[in-house]
């Protein structure tokens, strides 16, 4: 005589068992994935607050080995290559680059000077002066002079001549300049240069 054999339920403290070891299984899994979590975390707020690397050249182009600290001194060669693309961006208008110069130089600019300058941009209309009439502004500097420094700040005078043409015309005007610039000196990681742009005074002569 053939007899099925019934599956019989588990009792319900069995059950409850099971239960509690799966608890518990979950409950290291999960532990263990907030402690690895904790390391990530704590590991990417290191690699986020880690200066950046500031590689510098001699006279002759070859890379000069310094040490971290000493990474975050500016130099003067430094302060001069800042203020050399700083005007460029700023006050070589070009109907072809004005908009990536002009996003170049608000990253080199404290927040209250980008304010200003956005206002001398509306009044002067100078965007719509740039794009109606094709400007093509070349800068040269003839003279940059690091008027006075401190652990805050570095005062610079630059001297230059501007082109002031057109891509729609070969007539140019010759402007000489005097520009005093002030710059802040930031930690590295605000500014790859260690400094922003906090005032730019430009005198024109005839």
């Amino acid at each position: 005589m053939i007899t099925e054999k019934k599956n019989k339920e588990p009792k319900y403290y069995e059950t409850w068992a099971e239960l509690i070891v799966d608890m518990r299984f979950h409950r290291v899994i999960a532990s263990a994935a907030l402690f690895a979590f904790f390391i990530i975390l704590f590991w990417s707020m290191k690699v986020l607050n880690r200066p950046p690397i500031v590689i510098r050249v001699d006279q002759l182009g070859n890379p000069a080995i310094v040490e971290a600290k000493s990474a975050q001194v500016i130099t003067p060669q430094e302060v001069q290559n800042f203020v050399t693309y700083f005007v460029e961006y700023w006050r070589g208008w070009d109907f072809y680059k004005f908009d990536d110069n002009f996003n170049r130089v608000y990253t080199m600019k404290t927040a209250e000077m980008t304010s200003k300058s956005n206002s001398f941009l509306r009044d002067n209309k100078v965007i719509e002066r740039i794009k109606s009439e094709k400007l093509r502004y070349k800068i040269t500097l003839t003279n940059i002079v690091i008027k006075s420094r401190d652990k805050n700040f570095v005062v610079v005078e630059v001297t230059g001549n501007r082109e002031e043409g057109s891509y729609e015309t070969t007539i140019a005007k010759q402007v000489r300049f005097m520009t005093t610039l002030v710059l802040a000196v930031v930690p590295r990681m605000s500014s790859p240069w260690g400094l922003l742009a906090v005032s730019y005074d430009e005198r024109v002569f005839d």
